[in-house]
């Protein structure tokens, strides 16, 4: 989208959220020559594509890497100065897993490509033909799939893609699919449809290749984004700052805030809503009833991370480790083992859905200890391992699911004419990928600029 700006007088307007949808917005505002103000709970924006230093490195909150055909992230940092100028590793390699097959022996996973699926060791022949004859319903998608834009695939928004897929393939649910949502989003079977699988399969966007910046990782961008607003003199940062209520006015935009025990109101002529989904309603009271039917229904999983520093043992371990929940393993969704200059073992393991939701109330320290116990219980070498440190990033509220029937509620939700007042942007508007929540943001802006 390239939209230049206008020889208006430059509006006033909020962005509540300062993940990578709201930064994203913020900067295309500026560019268009309109002042804002960016709004955030938190100390520093990025949201789940920060990074925070721990243990001699930097740790990511929730995103991993970008993908390499959004292109629009190597836009941003190219407007940046940072894509050309800052060193980037190549990390397509890494996402590359092996599953631990039935506790037993561990099957090389590559690419989730319909060709590395009918050729995966874990899935029977007899299934293997089945699921090519199942394959092309979904190949229809491939023909009015827009890649920016979740609801071209609503004719397949009905099923759950698991209850489906398990028609054909029980084993391609158990140790393919299943578990790969697992890894990079949380899901469990009740969380994402044929629709919204299909549409992502239909890009092959994860399969196109993935990379980062090689000091902070993905945190280095938002970084630098916020960066960019805090040296920018129509640009006002607004962290540590709860947002209350978002309120629309006969003349604009009312907020009402809390910082430091502070409570302020703010006008703004219009504001984006760069919050989760499930924010909306209850920071936008006043928000009407064909909007508010939308929201009601989103929902988000969790996906926690654990972060570990032990000292080695004299056993080799699988650097990239998947563990199904077919096989009992109700808990880690992927374990990886990393070795540091220091001679140490860096450990990473992100948590599922459901784990999340059930122990949402449970203190880190419990978090932490289960999830190592069923890291054991895959490798009970691992018990002999010393801890140096551990720490968990909790993400309650990470990925927004995509449950049957969701786009078709996403559609009639894109359909209602649009508010020149308020615009959205987040994941749950199209993926949760960085490059796609961030175009989000860069949409929202666009509209509130041509309205």
């Amino acid at each position: 989208m390239n939209i230049a700006p206008q020889t208006i007088a430059p509006l006033n307007i909020a962005i509540v959220g300062a993940g990578i949808a709201g930064l994203g917005a913020a900067l295309r505002l500026r560019d268009l020559g309109h002042q804002v103000t960016i709004f955030d709970r938190n100390t520093d924006a990025g949201g789940r594509c920060r990074s925070v230093h721990w243990q001699g490195g930097w740790r990511i909150t929730g995103a991993f890497a970008f993908i390499s055909s959004e292109t629009n992230l190597i836009d941003q940092a190219r407007a940046l100065g940072i894509y050309d100028t800052l060193p980037r590793v190549e990390l397509t390699e890494t996402h590359e897993q092996t599953l631990l097959y039935k506790r037993e022996k561990l099957i090389r996973q590559r690419s989730f490509s319909v060709t590395d699926i009918l050729r995966n060791d874990a899935i029977p022949l007899k299934e293997k033909a089945a699921l090519g004859l199942a394959f092309p319903r979904l190949f229809a998608q491939f023909k009015r799939n827009d890649p920016r834009d979740l609801t071209t695939a609503v004719a397949l928004d009905d099923d759950l893609a698991c209850d489906w897929f398990r028609k054909h393939s029980p084993a391609f649910v158990d140790y393919y699919l299943e578990p790969t949502m697992q890894m990079f989003c949380g899901y469990g079977p009740e969380d994402f449809s044929l629709g919204w699988l299909a549409w992502l399969m239909s890009g092959l966007e994860w399969s196109n290749g993935w990379w980062s910046f090689a000091d902070r990782g993905v945190g280095m961008l938002t970084h630098r984004m916020e960066l960019a607003l805090s040296n920018d003199p129509g640009a006002r940062l607004a962290l540590a700052t709860d947002v209350r209520q978002v309120t629309e006015t006969p003349d604009g935009i009312s907020i009402a805030s809390e910082c430091g025990g502070v409570l302020s109101q703010h006008r703004f002529d219009k504001v984006v809503m760069a919050v989760p989904g499930t924010m909306v309603p209850i920071l936008m009271p006043g928000l009407d009833a064909p909007r508010r039917a939308f929201f009601d229904q989103v929902s988000y999983v969790g996906h926690h991370i654990m972060n570990m520093v032990v000292k080695p043992g004299d056993f080799p371990i699988p650097s990239k480790t998947l563990l199904p929940t077919a096989d009992g393993f109700s808990i880690i969704s992927n374990l990886v083992f990393n070795p540091r200059a220091d001679g140490l073992w860096d450990v990473y393991a992100e948590m599922k859905g459901r784990f999340c939701a059930d122990h949402a109330g449970a203190s880190s320290a419990k978090i932490l200890d289960l999830a190592w116990d069923e890291a054991i219980a895959s490798n009970p070498k691992l018990a002999t391992l010393d801890i140096i440190d551990r720490r968990l990033q909790r993400n309650d509220i990470a990925i927004a699911r995509r449950p049957a029937g969701y786009i078709r509620a996403l559609k009639a939700f894109t359909d209602l004419p649009p508010n020149p007042r308020i615009a959205f942007a987040g994941d749950y508007l199209l993926n949760s990928t960085v490059g796609q929540s961030h175009w989000t943001g860069l949409r929202a802006a666009d509209q509130l600029h041509a309205g």
